[in-house]
């Protein structure tokens, strides 16, 4: 069963959140431009009970330093809990940021959303 949350907007933002629940997996679908301004957009996806986290960033336009660093707080707290974090869609410019700073390394990469899903099952087993 899907669950679908409105988007989050935070007025001061220009990133948009919006979380759909596949199964146990948590799509967090982000848009626009994260940055410092996105600074608290994931704060309640951390507090998920998923068995696993994918970022959809087909839809993000933009990503400083600051956005990847809110990427990486999230994966850390989630993985200290047992949580798998994968990216899926990034767009080319958010895929060489990830690839200069070396975050692509601890990322698994995919092409879909539901790429990254099938992954689910080796990761389990």
């Amino acid at each position: 069963m899907t669950q679908i949350s409105p988007s989050h907007i935070d007025p001061s933002s220009r990133a948009t959140l919006t979380t759909a629940r596949i199964g146990s997996v948590l799509v967090l679908r982000l848009a626009g431009e994260l940055d410092l301004a996105s600074g608290t957009i994931l704060d309640e996806a951390s507090a998920t009970d998923a068995s696993m986290i994918v970022f959809d960033l087909s839809r993000l336009d933009f990503c400083d330093s600051t956005g990847l660093n809110i990427l990486l707080r999230l994966r850390l707290d989630a993985e200290r809990r047992g949580i798998p974090v994968h990216v899926a869609a990034a767009p080319r410019q958010v895929a060489r940021l990830l690839e200069i700073t070396g975050a692509a390394q601890i990322f698994p990469m995919h092409d879909s959303v539901e790429t990254a899903m099938s992954t689910l099952s080796g990761e389990q087993g």
